[in-house]
């Protein structure tokens, strides 16, 4: 639901927004084990684990637009977010000689809910003087979330966080065609509920992967600095360096499980021998670099827009856990990503879209992500005067695009490949009631 009053001072308005979700899911996991970490051939065991659960999400959007002078604009506003998660896991086990006694696997049983509210407010102020225009803000916000569940003893988990978050913005007019602009922000990137949930993942073979209700989210404070010129052809070209601090730098961990304090915390005294995932606060991080995007008119009918990134990152292990010391260490690396955006205009309305991805091997606090690389296409056709769209598209094209880690400590030596299927068909259509400028109305939703 979305609702716009507008005053009678010009450009003064508010924008309210509010939507409800609610999601219900069922999940099914089997796995047979013949051969354990150790070697030990033994009857196939054969677990399922068998889970549901669901989720509603409540957020509301409020922004307040009121231009106290001719130039400059005041800016406020609130987002609210309330998320409600419920899940349960009831594993059984038995083995092959013996279908009929199938007993309750308390290692895997998990019941787990929890409630995150987030609520922010935010003001801002833009405003412009002759070649200089400029802008700052300021954001607080207030996370909370509470968990319980029994995984599998009965556990509570608790966490709150006040954070501000400022912005600024400068940007200098040099000549019509050519500015240079600096921007601060610091931003927050909270952990999924998946990354929370404290269930154990036994389908890895050696390996027990867990969430952690723990983690707390990432904090990144970013300052760039970029220059930006358009050539008479409608071409754009922006140069950029920039400088990025992250602090509760989180990564997924791996450990053996030995039976020390944290494994049996986690209720793993039965898996010694196999290694331990899970998702931790480690490190700080600190990434440098620059970027060039091109935005490009090369013929009438075929457009592209081309980027490149050369980083460099750094890894510095904070204050973990000492059962993890051993198998962390600081790490630094360059690496590099490149996208490439074009469209072609084909005759009778229609179009081709080619997107193009590669991101080079990067460090990791454990060893080092590999390379990855992706080509999208999409074919579109716009229908009865541009009111509606039909678009044909696929993800991956060539099954190229994969998600591989490999994990180097002085202890031992494991490359995960997360297989996920990306090679994707979309069939899409779009109608457009009404007026087209009538889509304008929208205000400035969700700024903060």
């Amino acid at each position: 639901m979305r609702r716009r009053k507008q005053f009678k001072k010009k450009g003064e308005e508010i924008n309210i927004d509010v939507n409800y979700a609610l999601t219900y899911f069922t999940r099914k996991q089997d796995y047979e084990t013949v051969i354990d970490s150790n070697g030990r051939v033994f009857p196939a065991v054969i677990s399922r684990a068998p889970g549901r659960g669901g989720n509603s999400s409540l957020n509301v959007w409020a922004d307040y637009v009121n231009p106290i002078t001719e130039t400059g604009k005041l800016g406020l506003g609130f987002k609210s977010q309330i998320f409600n998660f419920n899940s349960s896991n009831t594993p059984l086990i038995w083995t092959a000689a013996d279908t009929n006694k199938k007993l309750t696997d308390s290692t895997q049983y998990t019941v787990y809910d929890y409630q995150q509210q987030i609520h922010a407010a935010y003001v801002n102020w833009s405003d412009q003087k002759g070649k200089l225009s400029y802008q700052a803000g300021l954001r607080i916000e207030d996370a909370e979330y509470n968990g319980t569940g029994e995984v599998p003893t009965k556990t509570t988990f608790k966490n709150s966080v006040l954070n501000l978050f400022p912005s600024a913005f400068v940007s200098w007019q040099m000549t019509p065609s050519q500015s240079v602009y600096i921007n601060y922000s610091r931003r927050t990137n909270r952990p999924g509920f998946f990354q929370m949930m404290p269930f154990k993942d036994y389908s890895n073979p050696g390996t027990v992967s867990m969430g952690n209700p723990d983690i707390l989210p990432e904090f990144i404070d970013n300052l760039e600095f970029s220059y930006n010129r358009n050539t008479p052809k409608g071409n754009t070209w922006i140069m950029s360096a920039y400088f990025a601090r992250t602090s509760n730098l989180s990564e997924r961990v791996l450990k053996p499980i030995t039976g020390d304090a944290i494994d049996q915390q986690l209720g793993l005294t039965g898996e010694i021998g196999q290694l331990l995932s899970r998702p931790m606060n480690i490190a700080s991080g600190t990434t440098f670099g620059v970027e060039g995007t091109a935005r490009l008119q090369l013929t009438k009918i075929w457009d592209a827009s081309i980027s490149a990134n050369f980083f460099n990152n750094q890894l510095t292990v904070g204050n973990i856990d000492p059962g993890y010391t051993a198998y962390i260490a600081n790490n630094n690396g360059y690496g590099w990503f490149s996208k490439v955006n074009s469209s072609v205009k084909l005759p009778s309305n229609f179009s081709l879209q080619f997107n193009g991805n590669y991101e080079s091997p990067k460090v990791i606090t454990q060893g080092q992500q590999r390379e990855s690389y992706w080509l999208d296409v999409a074919v579109r056709k716009s229908l009865w005067k541009n009111k509606a769209t039909f678009v044909v598209n696929c993800s991956d094209v060539f099954k190229t695009r994969q998600f591989i880690n490999n994990y180097n400590t002085a202890t031992y030596y494991q490359t995960i490949n997360r297989v996920k299927e990306t090679r994707i068909g979309n069939i899409t259509f779009t109608y457009r009631f009404g007026k087209q400028d009538g889509m304008k109305q929208g205000g400035e939703r969700g700024r903060g």
